[in-house]
């Protein structure tokens, strides 16, 4: 399926995900691309009210559909999915950077439990609970 030939419908946008470049370090240097957590809107379809060709977007839903065209993968999913609109600068547009960071994971051994094993602590203890 060729891009041209394409029209999204209703209030849906079809994006174009901006990828980086990432090095990978080692004896042979290699390029990877990931995304730039930022899209730009390709098509929009008749019904959206405020996006229009050429936007960046930001969005967090999971739920888009992606597109295989002849012109690589294009993701679409409704004008409301939309977080909020990015302008990103012309050396943000030549090498683009990550704009959202994934959250870092907690250990489960840095979760904190207030409690002592026979219930007694400065919290207090709960009611109808044995205390072996």
């Amino acid at each position: 399926m060729r891009l041209e030939g394409y029209s999204p419908a209703k209030n849906l946008v079809l994006l174009e995900a901006i990828k980086t470049k990432e090095s990978s370090s080692g004896a042979i240097i290699l390029a990877t691309e990931q995304s730039a957590g930022y899209y730009k809107v390709a098509k929009v379809g008749p019904m959206c009210q405020a996006t229009k060709i050429g936007d960046y977007i930001i969005s967090s839903l999971q739920m888009g559909v992606e597109i295989e065209f002849e012109e690589g993968k294009y993701m679409q999913l409704p004008e409301t999915g939309i977080d909020g609109y990015y302008l990103p600068s012309t050396q943000e547009l030549k090498n683009p950077v990550p704009v959202i960071q994934s959250p870092s994971s907690q250990d489960e051994e840095e979760f904190n439990v207030i409690d002592s094993e026979n219930g007694d602590n400065d919290v207090g203890s709960e009611m109808g609970l044995r205390e072996d």
